[in-house]
């Protein structure tokens, strides 16, 4: 919500906090830590930081790969 309300500051603190706990309770290649990766990383290229967008972008391709490597039954 806040991101869609251009809260950028407040929006980022969000992703980060989201972040932080995912990586913390989940294991490093859970679905939910790349949602939280692609959705900041959108939010950092509307700002004009590319380059921080490519590096959570890259990081939620390795989660995606992984699964794509390894499916749930």
């Amino acid at each position: 919500m806040l991101k869609a309300q251009e809260k950028w500051a407040e929006a980022e603190g969000c992703y980060q906090k989201a972040l932080r706990l995912c990586e913390e309770y989940k294991p490093p290649e859970h679905p939910y830590i790349a949602d939280i990766l692609e959705d900041y990383a959108d939010m950092l290229q509307k700002l004009g930081r590319a380059a921080e967008a490519f590096e959570l972008n890259h990081r939620a391709a390795h989660i995606r790969e992984f699964h794509a490597k390894n499916p749930v039954d």
